[in-house]
């Protein structure tokens, strides 16, 4: 998303372009990258680009928050949303402007958590595994 400069549909080949461009300095030194199983993101040309990055690129099974650290992304900025929501109505302008604040805020100041979310998903594979698909605690950023 923080990379998505234009409008439309990402393709493969787009998506490859920015592992290329961006990885090494976006979320060099993860383990490994994981992904819905939107197509794009799995084809021939992603696949070799992670390859090259010397990443694996993993799936996510179908309707598994627990397994995915976006979901602590959110609450994150959620959090900053609303500690820095206005009293009265708020123009979309203004609104947009206050997103975009927020995402670079979690970027600036949430750097280790952002990393150790994506850290964490071997162990939330185990968790998820051994308690047979039960909730997990990695919907809170307290455990990531």
């Amino acid at each position: 998303m923080a990379f998505l400069r234009k409008a439309g549909k990402i393709s493969g080949e787009s998506h490859a372009a920015l592992v290329r461009q961006y990885y090494s300095t976006w979320a060099g030194g993860c383990p490994c990258v994981f992904h819905d199983g939107e197509r794009a993101l799995h084809g021939a040309a992603p696949k070799a680009a992670y390859l090259q990055a010397g990443v694996p690129c993993n799936t996510l099974p179908p309707y598994s928050p627990d397994l995915n650290p976006i979901e602590n992304v959110w609450a994150l900025l959620d959090i900053r949303l609303a500690a820095t929501a206005p009293k009265g109505f708020e123009r979309e302008k203004a609104f947009r402007r206050r997103v975009r604040n927020a995402v670079y805020w979690v970027n600036r100041n949430h750097q280790k958590t952002l990393r150790n979310a994506v850290a964490s998903m071997p162990r939330r594979l185990e968790v998820v595994t051994s308690g047979k698909g039960a909730m997990t605690p990695y919907l809170s950023l307290i455990h990531i």
